[in-house]
């Protein structure tokens, strides 16, 4: 599911309302199943993936605070910090070296099936990993108390609007609105439709025509271009 999809415009107006006949706590696990089925409608296997972290991250950050010995915590954030890192890496990098080995055999005369070593990339694993080590800092560092259940910790990672394109939020900043009132005036209403409406125009009229008509045709052979127009 993408943001300026059919599919989409029919989620949000659902969820929306929804949202508005909740309780605040059921408001926002309403949230999160909404972010576990917007993520799942990309591949429902990684989620997973997402669930792993969330957990080991979640336990970890509970650690931080429960703990007062100064080695244990720089472990034990070490630990969260190199996961998520490897998870990161292992995924986004895992390609471009197959790539670059498959390149190594052709150059010696071997043979080696590239499409069958690559593996898919999650969709979202930048942002949602970054949102842990983020919480994993500001608990470190006292910034934040860490969330009492699991489902509030899913939720801070999982939040559907910020979960595939960003921008990464800070723990500080996201987690005490989890707990205030939650209230939407005609103008903050308007204003959010606008937004919406403006960034949807921007991404298909201009984004996308540039896109397909220009960069997707000089990347896909940009020997077929002089270095100005690839520049």
């Amino acid at each position: 599911m993408v943001f300026n999809s059919l599919q989409y415009a029919l989620f949000l107006p659902v969820v929306f309302v929804i949202y508005w006949q909740l309780g605040r706590r059921n408001q926002n696990i309403l949230l999160l199943g909404a972010s576990w089925l917007f993520y799942g409608l990309w591949d429902w296997r990684f989620l997973g993936l997402m669930w792993l972290t969330t957990a080991v991250d979640y336990l970890v950050g509970r650690y931080l605070d429960a703990t007062e010995d100064d080695r244990k915590r720089k472990r034990a954030f070490a630990l969260s910090l190199g996961l998520n890192l490897v998870v990161l890496g292992f995924f986004k990098y895992f390609n471009f070296f197959i790539g670059s080995a498959v390149d190594l055999f052709h150059s010696l005369g071997l043979q080696a099936n590239e499409p069958a070593l690559r593996i898919l990339l999650p969709v979202g694993i930048s942002f949602y990993t970054f949102h842990c080590i983020s919480y994993q800092v500001d608990v470190f560092r006292g910034h934040v108390k860490p969330v009492r259940t699991i489902l509030d910790f899913a939720f801070y990672v999982s939040f559907f609007p910020a979960l595939v394109a960003g921008p990464i939020i800070r723990a500080s900043v996201f987690l005490p609105q989890m707990e205030q009132p939650f209230s939407l005036t005609r103008t903050q209403f308007g204003m959010a439709v606008f937004w919406i409406l403006n960034g949807l125009l921007k991404k298909m009229l201009i984004g996308d025509y540039i896109a397909v008509n220009f960069i997707d045709r000089v990347f896909a052979d940009p020997m077929r271009f002089t270095g100005f127009e690839n520049l």
